[in-house]
């Protein structure tokens, strides 16, 4: 799981960003069946555009899920997808938009 990406300047959906990918780590290593790469490990991704290819291979992954938070007025769209790592090519995506106030970020 490489760190969702938010690039703008608002502090609340950078933390949302951090927020998401801590919690999608901490979720899918429940499955004993996932081998999960450390949220620490996948952090140095988080400030710079990398190649999924190249960053799978330095983790020794198989599958990449990345994800973006864009914001547009009160709404926030969260996008997510799942990358087979050999091919670069995308296995599964969704996008997701909701309301966003930074006091009901939980």
């Amino acid at each position: 799981m490489l760190p969702f990406k938010y690039t703008g300047t608002n502090r609340d959906l950078a933390a949302l960003a951090e927020g998401l990918t801590d919690d999608m780590v901490t979720n899918m290593s429940k499955f004993s069946y996932l081998r999960v790469v450390a949220r620490s490990s996948t952090a140095q991704y988080a400030q710079r555009t990398v190649d999924v290819r190249a960053a799978a291979k330095e983790l020794g992954a198989r599958y990449v899920m990345e994800g973006g938070i864009r914001q547009g007025g009160a709404k926030v769209r969260i996008a997510v997808q799942l990358v087979d790592a050999a091919s670069g090519a995308g296995l599964w995506a969704e996008t997701y938009d909701r309301s966003f106030t930074p006091d009901t970020v939980l």
